[in-house]
């Protein structure tokens, strides 16, 4: 994608819808499975800071609301993951 951000942009769309729909899974279920979320979160991150930068404030936004929404469970999702 860094490459060619053009050419990936529908992948890069899905993705990123695939992000929203985990996001709003994880507010309505906080306990539902979350590897797959924060392998998203990850990406889309990465992806957006370096290729798709109009997208930028839009996920900044979404990960800052899941923070102050959930910031606790966030912090055991990511400790989970990492272990």
């Amino acid at each position: 994608m860094k490459r060619d951000p053009l050419g990936y942009s529908d992948d890069y769309r899905t993705q990123a819808k695939r992000f929203k729909a985990e996001l709003n899974i994880l507010k309505l279920n906080p306990g539902s499975e979350n590897e797959p979320f924060v392998e998203l979160l990850q990406f889309i991150c990465a992806v957006v800071s370096k290729s798709y930068r109009d997208d930028g404030e839009e996920v900044v936004e979404m990960v800052m609301g899941l923070m102050r929404d959930k910031g606790e469970e966030v912090r055991l999702w990511s400790e989970a993951t990492a272990a």
